[in-house]
């Protein structure tokens, strides 16, 4: 049987192949989580060794390695969690075929995703970064409405706040890198 709208299949086609490819970034997040957490393991360990041999300097470089290297970690399960997020999301768009109102947000935490670890993992960052452009490229296939709806659509208090931040921001900024210019008097003309 023909498909009465010839983009539907295509489209949930591209969703699924968005999922795929978020469920292969997530696991590599996670092989570089748990080499982290080895890593923090092992330094712990060395910093147990040199603080029971007295050696404080030592013991305190490791534990702020372990420290920094903890954090990392933790960072980087956050942005395999919100990795995870984004394909039940994907998922629930796949299913319910509600595109506009799910898109725009999954779009923002991949952006999100990719400034905490796209430097650290290079390869992450390009993967996402063609995620993201295959989530607007579907998003922008779906959309027949006009921007002032989207804006109504996405916009909330919190994003209202943001924006009135930098509306404030850029107002200083324009006032402080404008010369001013001065104020010259007038001269009158005397016709003789």
């Amino acid at each position: 049987m023909a498909l009465l709208f010839g983009e539907k299949e295509p489209l949930k086609e591209q969703l699924t192949e968005a999922v795929g490819s978020l469920k292969t970034v997530g696991a590599k997040i996670e092989v570089a989580t748990g080499k982290l957490q080895e890593r923090a393991k092992r330094l712990f360990e060395e910093t147990a060794e040199y603080y029971a041999k007295g050696d404080a300097t030592r013991a305190a470089m490791y534990a702020n390695e372990v420290s920094l290297v903890r954090k990392l970690s933790k960072k980087f399960e956050a942005c395999r969690l919100a990795l995870e997020m984004i394909e039940i999301r994907v998922e629930t768009v796949i299913e319910s075929g509600n595109i506009a109102a799910a898109l725009h947000p999954v779009m923002d935490v991949i952006a999100d995703v990719r400034r905490e670890i796209g430097s650290v993992i290079p390869e992450v960052d390009t993967q996402l970064n063609t995620i993201n452009s295959s989530l607007e490229q579907i998003l922008s296939s779906t959309l027949h409405t006009d921007v002032k709806t989207l804006e109504t659509l996405y916009k909330t208090e919190s994003a209202d706040e943001v924006l009135q931040e930098v509306r404030n921001m850029v107002g200083e900024q324009k006032e402080n890198g404008l010369p001013v210019t001065p104020e010259a008097p007038v001269e009158e003309s005397t016709s003789a």
